[in-house]
């Protein structure tokens, strides 16, 4: 090789006594990786993690070899292999050289509460209560995951109505047409990955045939393929639920998700357990790793499938932070989507139905940002919970008892329920008797009081008519 001079973007090359001479020159090099998109991005912990941007708007999490690659690639295009054999001999792309590339701080875009952005490969899609528009990527004055890219392109059509997802949902809604505007506005508030500092409850779906007094998991009604068809729009952390409380429940998810999917959650779980990642900011350890936190805003919105009743402290502390849906039991052991529609959904699709599906999805956040969660009427929740919440022996013995407005001694009432169902209550406390009577009256809508006189206790009731 006959070398006079040659001068790349980030090194030289040159005679030198007979021999050749490579001279690569760090801040050149820092500039041509910088060129290519390579960042480093500032966490609020001060540490700072390798991203590349590409398109201006999307950010992807990369390993230093990428570094090496993109060096690699480009003197092999020039056949300057030369130039690499001095690259790899002092090692450049070192964490030391690494830290001198520019640092950027990121806010990532999630919408607000009037608009919802989704990403697809041919732009951004932002949607509002009325309209929607797609903005190329280099024009996007923002950033997003590349993980959160939707390898599809969006193509909108009015035909969403005919998708046979809508016709799946419409079918978890018991073809109620009150109840699937309500499925779909859960659907619109998953989707939407702003999150409302006031009210950003978890999402709870339920069986409505729940037989609280046998204690029977049926299950088998589409609630894990309607999360998977929410996943194929934004991208979401799985969880098993009875793998939860298990050590590192939250050690696969990444910053880029959006929701997680707590699917078929066991008998007894303590959704207490969950109320700090629902209204702050998200902590959370990954094996071997150090505790890292996801602020409010840009932490993923919770899914919960379960086949019982899900319970922590009682009250407004925790109705404000979940909202349940009792989905129909058109699927079940006696019919499956696959035998349903003939072909399974998402995998057996074609370009025209993942159209019509896309549609269908934007719809319904549509219709989540003009009417907000709009919230089923119970079909047996309302009689599961109470079950859940004290004893369906308890439940026949006060709706049998109590038919008008009373004043009944409350020690009274609570002998004779103990006498009627001996020896099931014989360690049943008064106090545990006082709080069913509460319990049981907010249930039925009843209005009740409990007063003290001449050393009695007297449980009043307002009968709601």
């Amino acid at each position: 090789m006959i070398v006079e001079n040659i001068n790349g973007s980030f090194y030289k090359i040159a005679p030198n006594n007979g021999n050749i001479k490579v001279i690569i020159e760090k801040a050149k090099l820092l500039n041509f990786w910088e060129n290519l998109g390579y960042r480093k991005l500032i966490l609020k912990s001060g540490k700072y993690e390798l991203v590349k941007v590409n398109e201006n708007s999307i950010v992807e999490i990369v390993e230093d070899y990428r570094l090496a690659d993109e060096v690699r690639t480009y003197l092999e295009t020039l056949n300057h292999q030369i130039v690499f054999e001095e690259f790899l001999k002092k090692d450049y792309a070192s964490s030391s050289l690494i830290k001198s590339l520019k640092g950027i701080e990121i806010k990532f875009s999630n919408g607000n509460s009037n608009e919802a952005q989704f990403f697809y490969k041919n732009g951004v899609v932002k949607i509002s209560s009325t309209a929607h528009s797609i903005t190329p990527y280099n024009e996007y004055e923002g950033y997003i995951w590349k993980d959160q890219v939707v390898d599809r392109v969006f193509s909108p059509t009015s035909e969403y109505k005919k998708s046979e997802f809508a016709s799946f949902v419409n079918k978890l809604s018991g073809l109620d047409s009150n109840r699937f505007k309500s499925l779909r506005s859960i659907i619109g508030y998953m989707l939407h990955s702003y999150k409302d500092p006031t009210n950003s409850p978890a999402i709870i779906l339920l069986d409505e045939d729940m037989d609280m007094e046998q204690e029977e998991a049926k299950g088998g009604k589409g609630k894990s393929l309607l999360a998977r068809g929410i996943g194929k729009i934004i991208p979401y952390y799985f969880k098993e639920g009875k793998n939860f409380n298990k050590n590192f429940p939250f050690s696969g998810l990444e910053k880029h998700h959006k929701m997680i999917f707590i699917d078929d959650i066991k008998k007894g779980f303590d959704f207490e357990s969950l109320f700090a990642i629902i209204t702050g900011d998200f902590s959370f350890e990954k094996k071997f790793k150090n505790e890292e936190v996801i602020s409010f805003s840009e932490s993923p919105k919770i899914l919960i499938s379960s086949n019982y009743m899900v319970s922590g402290v009682r009250g407004f502390s925790e109705e404000r932070r979940k909202v349940e849906f009792e989905v129909s039991s058109y699927y079940g052991p006696h019919l499956t989507p696959f035998e349903d529609f003939g072909h399974r959904l998402f995998d057996d699709w074609d370009e025209m139905e993942w159209t019509r599906f896309d549609s269908f999805m934007l719809f319904c956040c549509k219709e989540f940002l003009k009417h907000g969660l709009v919230k089923a009427d119970s079909i047996n929740l309302a009689d599961n919970k109470l079950k859940n919440d004290t004893d369906p022996k308890f439940i026949e013995f006060m709706d049998e008892e109590i038919t008008n407005d009373c004043k009944i001694d409350k020690r009274e009432l609570f002998n004779s329920f103990k006498e009627k169902y001996k020896p099931d209550f014989i360690l049943l406390s008064s106090n545990q008797f006082t709080k069913w009577l509460k319990i049981w009256a907010s249930s039925r809508g009843h209005i009740t009081k409990i007063d003290k006189s001449n050393s009695k206790q007297y449980f009043e009731v307002i009968i709601k008519r």
